[in-house]
Protein backbone atom coordinates (compact mmCIF):
# COMPACT_ATOMS: atom_id res chain seq x y z
CA UNK A 1 0.00 0.00 0.00
CA UNK A 2 1.53 3.28 -1.15
CA UNK A 3 0.40 6.75 -2.22
CA UNK A 4 -1.25 6.54 -5.65
CA UNK A 5 1.50 8.70 -7.14
CA UNK A 6 3.82 5.67 -6.77
CA UNK A 7 1.45 3.28 -8.55
CA UNK A 8 3.33 3.05 -11.84
CA UNK A 9 6.63 2.54 -10.01
CA UNK A 10 5.18 -0.32 -7.92
CA UNK A 11 3.53 -1.96 -10.93
CA UNK A 12 6.79 -1.80 -12.86
CA UNK A 13 8.57 -3.51 -9.95
CA UNK A 14 5.93 -6.26 -9.83
CA UNK A 15 6.08 -6.77 -13.61
CA UNK A 16 9.90 -7.08 -13.51
CA UNK A 17 9.71 -9.48 -10.58
CA UNK A 18 7.26 -11.71 -12.47
CA UNK A 19 9.39 -11.56 -15.63
CA UNK A 20 12.49 -12.63 -13.68
CA UNK A 21 10.61 -15.38 -11.88
CA UNK A 22 11.07 -13.88 -8.41
CA UNK A 23 7.33 -14.04 -7.80
CA UNK A 24 4.85 -16.39 -9.52
CA UNK A 25 2.78 -15.11 -12.41
CA UNK A 26 -0.26 -16.66 -10.72
CA UNK A 27 -1.13 -14.13 -7.99
CA UNK A 28 -2.96 -16.81 -5.97
CA UNK A 29 0.29 -18.70 -5.32
CA UNK A 30 2.57 -17.54 -2.49
CA UNK A 31 4.18 -15.16 -2.12
CA UNK A 32 1.03 -13.22 -3.01
CA UNK A 33 1.20 -9.62 -4.16
CA UNK A 34 -1.58 -7.07 -4.34
CA UNK A 35 -1.39 -3.32 -4.81
CA UNK A 36 -3.60 -0.73 -3.11
CA UNK A 37 -3.11 3.02 -3.31
CA UNK A 38 -4.30 5.90 -1.20
CA UNK A 39 -4.54 9.64 -1.69
CA UNK A 40 -2.78 12.41 0.19
CA UNK A 41 -3.91 14.47 3.20
CA UNK A 42 -4.53 18.22 3.40
CA UNK A 43 -3.97 20.07 6.68
CA UNK A 44 -5.93 23.34 6.86
CA UNK A 45 -4.27 26.41 8.42
CA UNK A 46 -6.96 26.89 11.03
CA UNK A 47 -6.06 23.47 12.41
CA UNK A 48 -3.34 25.25 14.38
CA UNK A 49 -6.01 25.06 17.12
CA UNK A 50 -5.73 21.28 16.84
CA UNK A 51 -3.59 20.93 19.99
CA UNK A 52 -6.00 23.04 22.06
CA UNK A 53 -8.98 20.93 20.99
CA UNK A 54 -7.12 17.71 21.80
CA UNK A 55 -6.35 18.99 25.30
CA UNK A 56 -10.02 19.88 25.80
CA UNK A 57 -11.16 16.41 24.67
CA UNK A 58 -8.59 14.65 26.89
CA UNK A 59 -9.91 16.56 29.93
CA UNK A 60 -13.45 15.45 29.21
CA UNK A 61 -15.22 12.75 31.19
CA UNK A 62 -15.21 10.21 28.32
CA UNK A 63 -11.45 10.39 27.68
CA UNK A 64 -10.60 10.20 31.39
CA UNK A 65 -12.93 7.21 31.90
CA UNK A 66 -11.35 5.25 29.03
CA UNK A 67 -7.77 6.31 29.72
CA UNK A 68 -6.97 8.58 26.75
CA UNK A 69 -4.09 11.02 27.23
CA UNK A 70 -3.62 14.18 25.14
CA UNK A 71 -1.20 12.35 22.87
CA UNK A 72 -3.59 9.42 22.48
CA UNK A 73 -6.50 11.73 21.60
CA UNK A 74 -4.51 13.61 18.96
CA UNK A 75 -3.18 10.35 17.49
CA UNK A 76 -6.64 8.73 17.33
CA UNK A 77 -8.36 11.83 15.92
CA UNK A 78 -5.91 11.96 13.00
CA UNK A 79 -5.91 8.21 12.47
CA UNK A 80 -9.70 7.86 12.41
CA UNK A 81 -10.07 10.88 10.11
CA UNK A 82 -7.66 9.21 7.70
CA UNK A 83 -9.32 5.79 7.85
CA UNK A 84 -12.93 6.99 7.57
CA UNK A 85 -12.26 8.46 4.12
CA UNK A 86 -12.13 6.29 1.01
CA UNK A 87 -8.45 5.59 0.46
CA UNK A 88 -8.65 7.04 -3.07
CA UNK A 89 -10.24 10.28 -1.82
CA UNK A 90 -8.28 13.28 -0.60
CA UNK A 91 -8.41 13.46 3.19
CA UNK A 92 -8.71 16.92 4.78
CA UNK A 93 -7.75 17.63 8.38
CA UNK A 94 -9.97 20.46 9.62
CA UNK A 95 -11.89 21.40 12.74
CA UNK A 96 -14.79 19.14 11.74
CA UNK A 97 -12.69 16.33 13.20
CA UNK A 98 -13.99 17.43 16.63
CA UNK A 99 -17.68 17.52 15.75
CA UNK A 100 -19.57 15.69 18.50
CA UNK A 101 -22.55 14.69 16.33
CA UNK A 102 -20.93 13.56 13.08
CA UNK A 103 -18.74 10.64 12.04
CA UNK A 104 -15.70 11.61 14.13
CA UNK A 105 -13.51 9.97 16.74
CA UNK A 106 -14.95 12.32 19.38
CA UNK A 107 -18.50 11.10 18.71
CA UNK A 108 -17.40 7.47 18.86
CA UNK A 109 -15.42 8.11 22.05
CA UNK A 110 -18.43 9.62 23.83
CA UNK A 111 -20.69 6.77 22.74
CA UNK A 112 -18.22 4.11 23.88
CA UNK A 113 -17.84 5.85 27.27
CA UNK A 114 -21.62 5.91 27.69
CA UNK A 115 -21.90 2.18 26.99
CA UNK A 116 -18.97 1.50 29.32
CA UNK A 117 -20.73 3.31 32.18
CA UNK A 118 -23.96 1.39 31.58
CA UNK A 119 -22.32 -2.04 31.48
CA UNK A 120 -20.26 -1.23 34.58
CA UNK A 121 -23.40 -0.24 36.47
CA UNK A 122 -25.03 -3.57 35.65
CA UNK A 123 -21.88 -5.72 35.55
CA UNK A 124 -23.11 -8.10 38.25
CA UNK A 125 -26.41 -8.71 36.44
CA UNK A 126 -24.68 -9.18 33.08
CA UNK A 127 -22.22 -11.72 34.52
CA UNK A 128 -25.12 -13.70 36.03
CA UNK A 129 -26.89 -13.74 32.66
CA UNK A 130 -23.76 -15.10 31.00
CA UNK A 131 -23.70 -18.00 33.48
CA UNK A 132 -27.41 -18.80 33.14
CA UNK A 133 -28.29 -22.05 31.37
CA UNK A 134 -31.69 -20.75 30.28
CA UNK A 135 -32.81 -17.24 29.34
CA UNK A 136 -36.36 -15.95 28.93
CA UNK A 137 -36.45 -12.84 26.76
CA UNK A 138 -39.50 -10.57 26.79
CA UNK A 139 -40.45 -7.74 24.51
CA UNK A 140 -39.51 -4.37 25.92
CA UNK A 141 -40.36 -0.82 24.89
CA UNK A 142 -37.53 -0.78 22.36
CA UNK A 143 -39.08 -3.74 20.54
CA UNK A 144 -42.33 -1.88 19.94
CA UNK A 145 -40.54 1.03 18.25
CA UNK A 146 -38.29 -1.31 16.27
CA UNK A 147 -35.03 0.15 17.64
CA UNK A 148 -34.07 -3.09 19.40
CA UNK A 149 -34.44 -5.13 16.22
CA UNK A 150 -32.50 -2.57 14.18
CA UNK A 151 -29.62 -2.62 16.65
CA UNK A 152 -29.65 -6.42 16.91
CA UNK A 153 -29.57 -6.93 13.14
CA UNK A 154 -26.76 -4.39 12.78
CA UNK A 155 -24.66 -6.29 15.31
CA UNK A 156 -25.10 -9.44 13.21
CA UNK A 157 -23.61 -7.63 10.19
CA UNK A 158 -20.24 -7.06 11.91
CA UNK A 159 -18.42 -10.03 10.38
CA UNK A 160 -19.73 -9.21 6.91
CA UNK A 161 -18.57 -5.58 7.16
CA UNK A 162 -15.19 -6.69 8.50
CA UNK A 163 -14.71 -9.23 5.69
CA UNK A 164 -15.61 -6.71 3.00
CA UNK A 165 -13.33 -4.07 4.52
CA UNK A 166 -10.35 -6.44 4.73
CA UNK A 167 -10.68 -8.13 1.34
CA UNK A 168 -11.12 -4.83 -0.52
CA UNK A 169 -8.46 -3.07 1.63
CA UNK A 170 -10.92 -0.26 2.40
CA UNK A 171 -11.02 0.53 6.14
CA UNK A 172 -13.64 3.23 5.63
CA UNK A 173 -16.23 0.43 5.30
CA UNK A 174 -15.54 -0.63 8.88
CA UNK A 175 -15.59 3.02 9.98
CA UNK A 176 -19.03 3.50 8.43
CA UNK A 177 -20.26 0.34 10.15
CA UNK A 178 -18.95 1.57 13.52
CA UNK A 179 -20.54 5.01 13.09
CA UNK A 180 -23.90 3.46 12.15
CA UNK A 181 -23.68 1.14 15.15
CA UNK A 182 -23.14 4.07 17.52
CA UNK A 183 -26.07 5.96 16.02
CA UNK A 184 -28.39 2.97 16.31
CA UNK A 185 -27.33 2.34 19.89
CA UNK A 186 -27.97 5.98 20.85
CA UNK A 187 -31.44 5.85 19.29
CA UNK A 188 -32.22 2.60 21.09
CA UNK A 189 -30.94 3.89 24.43
CA UNK A 190 -32.94 7.13 24.03
CA UNK A 191 -36.13 5.16 23.39
CA UNK A 192 -35.52 3.09 26.52
CA UNK A 193 -34.13 5.68 28.93
CA UNK A 194 -37.32 7.40 30.16
CA UNK A 195 -39.11 7.91 33.48
CA UNK A 196 -39.60 4.64 35.30
CA UNK A 197 -36.98 2.91 33.16
CA UNK A 198 -36.47 -0.74 34.19
CA UNK A 199 -33.60 -2.66 32.59
CA UNK A 200 -34.81 -5.84 30.89
CA UNK A 201 -32.71 -8.95 30.22
CA UNK A 202 -32.62 -8.33 26.46
CA UNK A 203 -31.50 -4.74 27.04
CA UNK A 204 -28.55 -5.80 29.18
CA UNK A 205 -27.49 -8.37 26.60
CA UNK A 206 -27.70 -5.79 23.81
CA UNK A 207 -25.61 -3.34 25.82
CA UNK A 208 -22.96 -5.99 26.43
CA UNK A 209 -22.92 -7.15 22.78
CA UNK A 210 -22.69 -3.56 21.54
CA UNK A 211 -19.75 -2.80 23.82
CA UNK A 212 -17.91 -5.93 22.68
CA UNK A 213 -18.34 -5.08 18.99
CA UNK A 214 -17.43 -1.40 19.45
CA UNK A 215 -14.31 -2.29 21.41
CA UNK A 216 -13.27 -4.76 18.71
CA UNK A 217 -13.76 -2.07 16.03
CA UNK A 218 -11.64 0.36 18.07
CA UNK A 219 -8.94 -2.30 18.32
CA UNK A 220 -8.98 -3.12 14.58
CA UNK A 221 -8.86 0.57 13.60
CA UNK A 222 -6.04 1.25 16.07
CA UNK A 223 -7.89 3.94 18.06
CA UNK A 224 -7.52 2.44 21.52
CA UNK A 225 -5.21 4.18 24.00
CA UNK A 226 -1.64 3.20 23.21
CA UNK A 227 -2.47 1.67 19.81
CA UNK A 228 0.33 2.03 17.29
CA UNK A 229 0.18 0.52 13.82
CA UNK A 230 3.43 2.18 12.77
CA UNK A 231 6.84 2.92 14.26
CA UNK A 232 5.67 6.49 14.74
CA UNK A 233 2.35 7.82 15.94
CA UNK A 234 0.02 9.52 13.47
CA UNK A 235 0.87 12.89 15.04
CA UNK A 236 4.57 12.35 14.38
CA UNK A 237 3.89 11.20 10.83
CA UNK A 238 1.77 14.24 10.01
CA UNK A 239 4.34 16.58 11.54
CA UNK A 240 7.06 14.91 9.49
CA UNK A 241 5.08 15.28 6.28
CA UNK A 242 4.37 18.95 7.00
CA UNK A 243 7.71 20.19 8.20
CA UNK A 244 10.42 17.72 7.09
CA UNK A 245 12.99 19.26 4.77
CA UNK A 246 15.38 16.29 4.50
CA UNK A 247 16.62 15.82 0.95
CA UNK A 248 15.93 12.46 -0.65
CA UNK A 249 18.81 10.89 -2.62
CA UNK A 250 16.31 9.27 -5.03
CA UNK A 251 13.17 10.92 -6.32
CA UNK A 252 10.69 8.17 -5.56
CA UNK A 253 7.84 10.38 -6.76
CA UNK A 254 9.19 10.67 -10.29
CA UNK A 255 6.93 8.86 -12.74
CA UNK A 256 5.68 8.82 -16.29
CA UNK A 257 2.80 11.08 -17.32
CA UNK A 258 -0.59 10.03 -15.98
CA UNK A 259 -2.12 7.07 -17.76
CA UNK A 260 -5.54 5.57 -17.33
CA UNK A 261 -5.74 1.87 -18.04
CA UNK A 262 -9.09 0.62 -19.28
CA UNK A 263 -10.51 -2.83 -20.00
CA UNK A 264 -13.29 -3.24 -22.57
CA UNK A 265 -14.93 -6.63 -23.12
CA UNK A 266 -16.94 -6.24 -26.30
CA UNK A 267 -18.61 -9.62 -26.81
CA UNK A 268 -18.31 -13.38 -26.32
CA UNK A 269 -19.29 -16.55 -28.13
CA UNK A 270 -20.72 -19.63 -26.39
CA UNK A 271 -20.18 -22.88 -28.29
CA UNK A 272 -21.72 -26.08 -26.85
CA UNK A 273 -20.17 -29.38 -27.91
CA UNK A 274 -22.70 -31.92 -26.72
CA UNK A 275 -24.96 -34.40 -28.52
CA UNK A 276 -27.90 -32.82 -26.75
CA UNK A 277 -27.37 -29.64 -28.74
CA UNK A 278 -29.00 -30.78 -31.96
CA UNK A 279 -31.00 -27.76 -33.08
CA UNK A 280 -28.12 -25.27 -32.41
CA UNK A 281 -30.56 -22.92 -30.77
CA UNK A 282 -31.45 -22.32 -27.16
CA UNK A 283 -31.14 -19.98 -24.21
CA UNK A 284 -28.14 -18.76 -22.24
CA UNK A 285 -27.84 -17.44 -18.68
CA UNK A 286 -25.12 -16.93 -16.07
CA UNK A 287 -22.43 -14.43 -15.16
CA UNK A 288 -19.21 -13.01 -16.56
CA UNK A 289 -17.39 -10.60 -14.25
CA UNK A 290 -14.02 -8.87 -14.21
CA UNK A 291 -11.81 -7.65 -11.38
CA UNK A 292 -12.09 -3.90 -10.83
CA UNK A 293 -9.58 -2.07 -8.64
CA UNK A 294 -11.89 0.88 -7.86
CA UNK A 295 -15.12 -0.34 -6.33
CA UNK A 296 -15.85 -3.73 -4.75
CA UNK A 297 -19.05 -5.38 -5.81
CA UNK A 298 -21.15 -8.18 -4.28
CA UNK A 299 -23.81 -8.37 -7.00
CA UNK A 300 -22.86 -11.88 -8.13
CA UNK A 301 -24.97 -14.61 -9.64
CA UNK A 302 -22.78 -17.16 -7.86
CA UNK A 303 -20.55 -17.05 -4.80
CA UNK A 304 -16.93 -16.00 -5.30
CA UNK A 305 -14.05 -15.26 -3.00
CA UNK A 306 -13.08 -12.16 -4.94
CA UNK A 307 -15.14 -9.17 -3.79
CA UNK A 308 -13.81 -6.57 -6.23
CA UNK A 309 -15.51 -7.96 -9.34
CA UNK A 310 -17.90 -6.10 -11.60
CA UNK A 311 -20.49 -8.03 -13.65
CA UNK A 312 -20.28 -7.54 -17.43
CA UNK A 313 -22.93 -10.12 -18.30
CA UNK A 314 -25.46 -11.03 -15.61
CA UNK A 315 -28.62 -12.98 -16.47
CA UNK A 316 -30.20 -15.48 -14.09
CA UNK A 317 -32.34 -18.46 -15.12
CA UNK A 318 -35.51 -16.37 -15.01
CA UNK A 319 -34.12 -13.92 -17.56
CA UNK A 320 -32.12 -15.87 -20.15
CA UNK A 321 -31.19 -14.62 -23.60
CA UNK A 322 -31.84 -16.32 -26.91
CA UNK A 323 -28.60 -17.75 -28.21
CA UNK A 324 -27.73 -19.29 -31.56
CA UNK A 325 -24.76 -21.64 -31.65
CA UNK A 326 -21.46 -19.64 -31.97
CA UNK A 327 -23.20 -16.28 -32.48
CA UNK A 328 -21.69 -13.24 -30.74
CA UNK A 329 -23.34 -11.97 -27.57
CA UNK A 330 -22.59 -8.25 -27.36
CA UNK A 331 -22.25 -6.78 -23.88
CA UNK A 332 -23.82 -3.64 -22.46
CA UNK A 333 -22.55 -1.31 -19.74
CA UNK A 334 -20.69 -2.82 -16.76
CA UNK A 335 -22.75 -2.97 -13.58
CA UNK A 336 -20.45 -0.32 -12.08
CA UNK A 337 -21.65 2.25 -14.66
CA UNK A 338 -18.22 3.08 -16.08
CA UNK A 339 -15.38 1.47 -18.04
CA UNK A 340 -13.44 -1.02 -15.95
CA UNK A 341 -10.03 0.04 -14.66
CA UNK A 342 -7.24 -2.34 -13.74
CA UNK A 343 -3.70 -2.40 -12.35
CA UNK A 344 -1.19 -5.21 -12.78
CA UNK A 345 -3.59 -8.15 -13.23
CA UNK A 346 -7.03 -8.85 -14.65
CA UNK A 347 -9.11 -11.81 -13.51
CA UNK A 348 -12.19 -13.03 -15.36
CA UNK A 349 -14.89 -15.14 -13.71
CA UNK A 350 -17.25 -16.95 -16.07
CA UNK A 351 -20.16 -19.24 -15.12
CA UNK A 352 -22.53 -19.88 -18.01
CA UNK A 353 -25.41 -22.29 -18.54
CA UNK A 354 -27.22 -23.26 -21.74
CA UNK A 355 -30.64 -24.78 -22.17
CA UNK A 356 -32.62 -26.25 -25.01
CA UNK A 357 -36.10 -27.68 -25.07
CA UNK A 358 -35.24 -30.65 -22.88
CA UNK A 359 -31.92 -30.09 -21.09
CA UNK A 360 -29.99 -27.57 -19.02
CA UNK A 361 -26.28 -27.95 -18.37
CA UNK A 362 -23.23 -25.96 -17.39
CA UNK A 363 -21.19 -24.57 -20.25
CA UNK A 364 -18.28 -23.28 -18.12
CA UNK A 365 -17.34 -22.29 -14.58
CA UNK A 366 -13.84 -20.82 -14.48
CA UNK A 367 -11.64 -18.10 -13.07
CA UNK A 368 -8.84 -17.08 -15.35
CA UNK A 369 -6.24 -14.34 -15.47
CA UNK A 370 -5.34 -12.42 -18.62
CA UNK A 371 -1.69 -12.45 -19.62
CA UNK A 372 -0.55 -8.81 -19.66
CA UNK A 373 2.98 -9.36 -20.96
CA UNK A 374 2.21 -8.15 -24.49
CA UNK A 375 0.20 -5.23 -23.10
CA UNK A 376 3.16 -3.72 -21.21
CA UNK A 377 5.33 -4.01 -24.33
CA UNK A 378 2.78 -2.32 -26.61
CA UNK A 379 2.57 1.46 -26.76
CA UNK A 380 -1.19 1.88 -27.14
CA UNK A 381 -3.17 -1.23 -26.38
CA UNK A 382 -3.88 -4.87 -27.08
CA UNK A 383 -6.80 -6.74 -28.61
CA UNK A 384 -7.16 -10.27 -27.34
CA UNK A 385 -9.41 -13.23 -26.74
CA UNK A 386 -9.78 -15.54 -23.77
CA UNK A 387 -11.24 -19.04 -24.05
CA UNK A 388 -12.55 -21.11 -21.14
CA UNK A 389 -13.19 -24.80 -21.78
CA UNK A 390 -15.50 -27.23 -20.02
CA UNK A 391 -17.04 -30.64 -20.53
CA UNK A 392 -20.09 -29.43 -22.42
CA UNK A 393 -18.51 -26.67 -24.47
CA UNK A 394 -16.49 -23.52 -24.29
CA UNK A 395 -16.81 -19.74 -24.38
CA UNK A 396 -14.52 -17.25 -26.09
CA UNK A 397 -14.43 -13.65 -24.83
CA UNK A 398 -13.09 -10.76 -26.94
CA UNK A 399 -11.54 -7.82 -25.12
CA UNK A 400 -9.46 -4.67 -25.62
CA UNK A 401 -6.85 -3.31 -23.21
CA UNK A 402 -6.14 0.42 -23.40
CA UNK A 403 -3.00 1.88 -21.84
CA UNK A 404 -4.25 5.47 -21.83
CA UNK A 405 -7.95 6.07 -22.34
CA UNK A 406 -10.58 8.77 -22.04
CA UNK A 407 -13.95 7.81 -20.60
CA UNK A 408 -16.90 8.71 -22.81
CA UNK A 409 -20.66 8.81 -22.33
CA UNK A 410 -22.73 8.44 -25.52
CA UNK A 411 -26.20 9.64 -26.50
CA UNK A 412 -27.93 9.04 -29.84
CA UNK A 413 -31.07 10.90 -30.90
CA UNK A 414 -33.27 10.01 -33.87
CA UNK A 415 -34.47 13.15 -35.67
CA UNK A 416 -37.27 13.22 -38.20
CA UNK A 417 -39.99 15.50 -39.52
CA UNK A 418 -42.78 16.51 -37.09
CA UNK A 419 -45.89 14.31 -37.16
CA UNK A 420 -43.93 11.47 -38.78
CA UNK A 421 -45.43 8.16 -37.65
CA UNK A 422 -43.20 5.62 -35.86
CA UNK A 423 -41.09 3.41 -38.12
CA UNK A 424 -40.53 -0.31 -37.83
CA UNK A 425 -36.82 -0.75 -38.48
CA UNK A 426 -34.06 -3.32 -38.30
CA UNK A 427 -30.33 -2.70 -38.12
CA UNK A 428 -27.67 -1.60 -35.66
CA UNK A 429 -25.53 1.22 -34.33
CA UNK A 430 -21.89 0.33 -33.63
CA UNK A 431 -18.87 2.02 -32.09
CA UNK A 432 -15.23 1.21 -32.77
CA UNK A 433 -11.81 2.81 -32.72
CA UNK A 434 -10.43 4.52 -35.81
CA UNK A 435 -6.95 5.37 -37.08
CA UNK A 436 -6.30 1.66 -37.71
CA UNK A 437 -6.13 1.09 -33.95
CA UNK A 438 -6.96 -2.60 -34.13
CA UNK A 439 -4.20 -3.31 -36.63
CA UNK A 440 -1.60 -1.22 -34.82
CA UNK A 441 -2.08 -2.83 -31.44
CA UNK A 442 -2.03 -6.46 -32.57
CA UNK A 443 -0.25 -8.20 -35.39
CA UNK A 444 -1.83 -10.98 -37.41
CA UNK A 445 -5.37 -11.38 -38.65
CA UNK A 446 -8.21 -10.43 -36.32
CA UNK A 447 -11.97 -10.50 -36.56
CA UNK A 448 -12.70 -6.78 -36.55
CA UNK A 449 -16.43 -7.28 -35.95
CA UNK A 450 -15.69 -8.96 -32.61
CA UNK A 451 -14.06 -5.74 -31.36
CA UNK A 452 -16.88 -3.41 -32.39
CA UNK A 453 -19.22 -2.44 -29.57
CA UNK A 454 -22.93 -2.63 -30.36
CA UNK A 455 -24.71 0.45 -29.02
CA UNK A 456 -28.14 -0.45 -30.43
CA UNK A 457 -29.52 -3.49 -32.20
CA UNK A 458 -32.95 -3.80 -33.81
CA UNK A 459 -33.22 -7.55 -34.20
CA UNK A 460 -35.50 -8.72 -35.54
CA UNK A 461 -37.20 -5.28 -35.52
CA UNK A 462 -37.79 -2.19 -33.39
CA UNK A 463 -40.39 0.60 -33.45
CA UNK A 464 -38.33 3.77 -33.83
CA UNK A 465 -39.78 7.15 -32.84
CA UNK A 466 -38.30 10.64 -32.68
CA UNK A 467 -36.16 11.15 -29.59
CA UNK A 468 -33.27 9.52 -27.77
CA UNK A 469 -32.64 5.87 -28.61
CA UNK A 470 -32.22 3.49 -25.62
CA UNK A 471 -28.65 2.26 -25.98
CA UNK A 472 -27.40 -1.17 -24.92
CA UNK A 473 -23.96 0.32 -24.27
CA UNK A 474 -23.45 4.01 -23.55
CA UNK A 475 -20.04 4.06 -21.76
CA UNK A 476 -16.81 3.42 -23.62
CA UNK A 477 -13.13 4.06 -23.06
CA UNK A 478 -11.43 5.66 -26.09
CA UNK A 479 -7.63 5.62 -26.66
CA UNK A 480 -6.06 9.08 -26.41
CA UNK A 481 -4.08 8.39 -29.61
CA UNK A 482 -7.00 7.05 -31.57
CA UNK A 483 -10.49 8.16 -32.51
CA UNK A 484 -14.08 7.03 -32.00
CA UNK A 485 -16.22 6.06 -34.99
CA UNK A 486 -19.98 5.59 -34.75
CA UNK A 487 -21.49 3.52 -37.55
CA UNK A 488 -25.23 3.23 -38.15
CA UNK A 489 -27.28 1.06 -40.49
CA UNK A 490 -31.09 1.20 -40.25
CA UNK A 491 -33.59 -0.25 -42.72
CA UNK A 492 -37.35 0.28 -42.90
CA UNK A 493 -39.01 -3.14 -42.49
CA UNK A 494 -42.17 -2.28 -44.44
CA UNK A 495 -40.53 -0.74 -47.51
CA UNK A 496 -37.10 -2.45 -47.26
CA UNK A 497 -35.50 0.94 -47.88
CA UNK A 498 -32.28 1.86 -46.10
CA UNK A 499 -33.06 5.06 -44.20
CA UNK A 500 -29.67 5.58 -42.51
CA UNK A 501 -26.27 4.24 -43.56
CA UNK A 502 -23.15 6.16 -42.55
CA UNK A 503 -20.49 6.94 -39.99
CA UNK A 504 -19.43 9.84 -37.78
CA UNK A 505 -15.82 10.29 -36.62
CA UNK A 506 -14.89 11.88 -33.27
CA UNK A 507 -11.38 12.98 -32.39
CA UNK A 508 -10.57 12.50 -28.70
CA UNK A 509 -10.48 15.43 -26.28
CA UNK A 510 -9.72 15.41 -22.57
CA UNK A 511 -12.91 17.09 -21.38
CA UNK A 512 -16.11 18.57 -22.69
CA UNK A 513 -18.64 17.45 -25.25
CA UNK A 514 -18.82 17.31 -29.04
CA UNK A 515 -21.57 16.34 -31.45
CA UNK A 516 -21.89 14.74 -34.83
CA UNK A 517 -24.65 13.81 -37.29
CA UNK A 518 -25.29 10.85 -39.55
CA UNK A 519 -27.68 12.05 -42.23
CA UNK A 520 -30.13 9.60 -43.70
CA UNK A 521 -32.72 9.58 -46.44
CA UNK A 522 -36.34 10.69 -46.20
CA UNK A 523 -35.59 13.66 -43.90
CA UNK A 524 -34.26 11.67 -40.96
CA UNK A 525 -30.90 11.64 -39.19
CA UNK A 526 -29.05 10.57 -36.05
CA UNK A 527 -27.62 13.22 -33.74
CA UNK A 528 -24.73 11.83 -31.68
CA UNK A 529 -23.41 13.41 -28.49
CA UNK A 530 -20.10 12.31 -26.94
CA UNK A 531 -19.11 13.54 -23.46
CA UNK A 532 -15.38 13.20 -22.63
CA UNK A 533 -13.85 12.89 -19.18
CA UNK A 534 -10.15 12.14 -18.72
CA UNK A 535 -9.39 10.85 -15.22
CA UNK A 536 -6.14 12.74 -14.72
CA UNK A 537 -5.03 10.86 -11.64
CA UNK A 538 -4.18 7.27 -10.76
CA UNK A 539 -7.26 5.48 -9.54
Amino acid sequence: MTPVRKQVYIEMCLAVAKHEGWIPSDRHKPPRTRYAGYQTCIFERRCLLFAERCVAVSKGEAARLLGYSVEAVSDCVLRYTTLMNHRLAVCTFDMQMFNKKENTFVYLLNTRAQIHRLTNDYRKDIDELKKASKLILEKDKGWETGEERVLGFHLLEFTEALEESCLSIMPHILCEYLYDLCKKFNRYHSSMCKDGFVVETSTLLLYEATEVVIEKCFHLLGILPGSSLFGYSMTQLVSGLLFSAVERPIDVYARDPTRNFRFEMVCFRSIPVTPLWLDHEGELFGLISVSDKIVPSRSHFFETDVTSHVPLFNHDWRNPIKNLDSNCVYLGNPASGYSVSFSYFIEICAELYVTNKNECYQLCNHKKEIDLSSFWENSDGVCGELTVNAKHGYATMYYILLKDAIDTALKVEFKTEPDTPPRLVRGYIQAYYGDEFLYKCQSGSICKECYMAVLFQAAPSYVLTAGYIPLIKSFLGVPTKGSLIIKAYLQDVDSNKVIIDGTSNFKPQLYGCNRGTITGSEDCSLNIEVSWNYQDRYI
